[in-house]
């Protein structure tokens, strides 16, 4: 539920998204609401949830298609850039079993 307060309401609305995505309510490939819809869900903006989606899209999590909508990505598996770690461990961390 979005709250007014100090994160600001996209950065809420990116995390509601996310939580949704990786609890298997939106899957890979799903289409997202549209943003008329996800407006009048969460009682926000445009440019609230156009930020919101930009956020996400910026992290590989969402796409856009031309005319067709907001999906889902394929599953994300992230990296942060600014650490360095080999393969095994970069897998474990993951939830994988190097071989």
């Amino acid at each position: 539920m979005i709250q007014p307060g100090r994160t600001p309401l996209h950065i809420q609305l990116a995390d509601i998204i996310r939580s949704q995505i990786e609890s298997g309510v939106f899957n890979p490939g799903d289409q997202l609401p549209t943003e008329m819809e996800l407006m009048k869900q969460h009682e926000l903006s445009s440019s609230t949830v156009r930020q919101a989606v930009l956020t996400l899209v910026g992290e590989g999590l969402l796409y856009r298609r031309a005319g067709k909508g907001t999906f889902v990505a394929k599953r994300h598996i992230g990296r942060d850039l600014l650490t360095f770690s080999g393969f095994s461990e970069e897998a474990i961390a993951r939830g994988f079993r190097p071989g």
